[in-house]
């Protein structure tokens, strides 16, 4: 059976490009709910991996719900938008990377022991009088290390319309499952061609990468207490070993007060992310209850 040519239409709103069929004239972007139309204007990326679905469109619904409901002053047409036919499955492209990091660091070890102290104070009787107490004080050691760490299938964000920001919640996704990517692989699917370079991708890479080693050597450092000082990285990663792969996402697309907001779930585990926003009408109704109900418990008591 041969398979219909896709084409790409690109989103005159956030700029996300969204793969359709030939036949398709136009189409709604899943993450703003904008009208799109065909543009062949996308530089060309080959993409190497796709990794499927494994949270159905009913479970992507349920994990919403459930991540809703642990919040308080919600706008009501938010929980509509997480019914079932409200959520959009999707795959977002990601440039996937190995690196090396090389961190070498200085810090200061504090160890805490304890030492008697003399002093004087009045008494009740307005005497002086000598006592002693337990004191604990620290003394600082100057350290000197190194860490290394093997970074896998670190992942960044290559669409336009989705930030690594809103996307690091819903992380990790299991490349154990990863397929080779086909047009088979994701029949009946919408998705998105890579609009990022791997140059983009690879800047972008370092950056969390030099981050994520600050706090992976904080994490190291012994002794009650400890101060992190200058911390070198140097990450190695061949930009011709990055590959564009595919990645299952839920988007649940809803507008709040002129800005569209998203919320997202990850096609393989059920985690949500995004942005919630809170119904300050709701907020200052209950605020003014409390305070009239404050009133009411002071006039009584008077």
């Amino acid at each position: 059976m041969e398979l219909e040519q896709r084409t790409a239409l690109a989103c005159p709103s956030c700029g996300a490009v969204v793969e359709s069929k030939e036949s398709e004239l136009s189409n709604v972007c899943y993450f703003c709910d904008t009208a799109v139309v065909k543009t062949h204007d996308i530089a060309p990326h080959t993409l190497e991996e796709v990794l499927p679905f494994r949270i159905n469109q009913n479970q992507a619904s349920s994990a919403l719900l459930h991540n809703l409901q642990s919040r308080w002053f919600l706008p009501k047409s938010l929980k509509k938008k997480t019914a079932p036919d409200e959520i959009h499955g999707m795959y977002v492209p990601f440039w996937a990377l190995k690196a090396t990091a090389r961190s070498q660091f200085d810090a200061e070890i504090g160890i805490h022991y304890e030492e008697i102290e003399t002093y004087t104070e009045k008494d009740s009787d307005g005497n002086m009088v000598t006592k002693t107490r337990t004191v604990t004080r620290t003394d600082w050691h100057h350290m000197h290390g190194s860490h290394v760490k093997q970074y896998e299938d670190h992942i960044i964000c290559a669409s336009k319309a989705l930030s690594n920001v809103e996307v690091d919640p819903i992380e990790p996704f299991d490349f154990g499952h990863a397929l080779t990517f086909s047009p088979e692989g994701i029949a009946g699917w919408r998705s998105e061609i890579p609009t990022t370079t791997k140059d983009e991708a690879f800047n972008t890479a370092v950056s969390d990468i030099h981050a994520e080693e600050q706090s992976a050597v904080y994490a190291t450092l012994t002794g009650d207490r400890h101060r992190l000082g200058n911390v070198q990285t140097e990450v190695e990663c061949k930009k011709e070993n990055i590959r564009a792969v595919l990645l299952p996402i839920w988007i649940a697309t809803f507008s709040y007060k002129g800005e569209t907001l998203r919320l997202l779930v990850n096609g393989q585990t059920g985690l949500v992310g995004g942005e919630v926003p809170k119904d300050w009408t709701k907020i200052a109704l209950l605020v003014g209850i409390v305070l009239l109900i404050g009133l009411i418990i002071g006039g009584l008591a008077q």
